[in-house]
């Protein structure tokens, strides 16, 4: 079980910084072209490279670089609190969750306080006070954490582009040691309402590490998607080390309140073919349904995340 504290407002994609290899182009002149065409000042660099990997920085569009890096810009946010707690299985797959509303006082106690939890009666429990028969997550649930590897995701409106209604879902994967199996592992997203697949108007995935980079487009051989989804097959490199990966989603309609995001590592040679497997749903992370169900034994089982609008800015807010 974790729980999260929802901030209602406007939401900006924000993520830990984790160094990775410099994959930007340099130009002559010392600023920096993208992978998706962004020039990058040096000053902006600086801003951007104390929240994001170089990984992630590499994949935004030019109005994101020049709204994330204007150290001058203030939103206003109008907050209203809730408390979620979500009950996992031991693949971290949710089994049900529970909101209720909540005063600031209630919202910034659960943030201290690890043991509060919303429980089955719909009420707040001091957990450490009662009998509880199952494990607790205080970890966000936009995020998570293993001894090998972390996931983030953010899931906001445009906060960056007034004019711009279009939804961003960004994932980021860090390695913290070096993966003993190198395989096909899979980054994916699943959202909860289905929409065609023209409402992606904007997508770039990665992997890189301290020798190589490889992107990944829409609709190439690596990737699988549906209405609900989208997800890219990655085969690790074989050498190197330091890995990342991201992905970035630009939706043109809004896909629910929730969109869930998982990466999965083979623990043992996986082909391409059987790693593209899956259907969307409440399988693997939360996201991952493999056809054979046993093709799911092939991955290390890391518990998903989840984001929702609605939970405004992750960091430095």
């Amino acid at each position: 079980m974790k729980k999260t504290i929802i901030v209602l407002g406007i939401a900006i994609t924000t993520l830990f910084s984790m160094k990775s290899v410099n994959a930007l182009t340099l130009n002559d002149n010392g600023d920096f072209i993208n992978k998706k065409g962004a020039t990058i000042t040096a000053e902006q660099y600086e801003v951007l490279s104390d929240k994001f990997t170089d990984t992630t920085i590499n994949i935004l569009p030019q109005a994101q670089i020049n709204y994330l890096s204007n150290e001058q810009n203030e939103i206003n946010i109008e907050r209203a609190y809730s408390i979620t707690t979500d009950v996992k299985d031991n693949l971290g797959n949710i089994i049900s969750t529970i909101t209720i509303p909540a005063t600031e006082e209630e919202a910034l106690a659960v943030a201290n306080n690890k043991s509060l939890h919303v429980l089955s009666d719909g009420k707040l429990h001091d957990t450490s006070k009662e009998i509880i028969s199952y494990g607790l997550r205080s970890e966000p649930i936009w995020q998570h954490t293993t001894t090998s590897k972390r996931i983030t995701l953010s899931y906001s409106e445009s906060a960056y582009d007034p004019t711009n209604t279009n939804y961003l879902a960004l994932v980021d994967v860090h390695w913290y040691s070096n993966p003993s199996t190198r395989s096909v592992d899979v980054l994916a997203i699943r959202w909860t309402t289905s929409k065609p697949l023209n409402n992606v108007v904007g997508y770039y995935a990665t992997q890189s590490n301290s020798l190589h980079e490889q992107g990944y487009g829409l609709d190439g051989n690596n990737m699988k998607r549906t209405t609900y989804g989208i997800g890219e097959s990655m085969n690790l490199f074989d050498t190197g080390s330091q890995f990342d990966m991201s992905m970035y989603v630009e939706f043109d309609q809004y896909v629910g309140e929730y969109v869930y995001a998982t990466y999965q590592h083979a623990t043992t040679g996986v082909l391409l073919s059987t790693s593209k497997s899956y259907s969307f749903g409440n399988g693997l992370g939360g996201v991952l349904v493999y056809n054979p169900s046993s093709y799911a034994n092939y991955y290390d089982g890391m518990a998903g995340v989840k984001d929702t609008v609605a939970t405004g800015c992750h960091i430095d807010c």
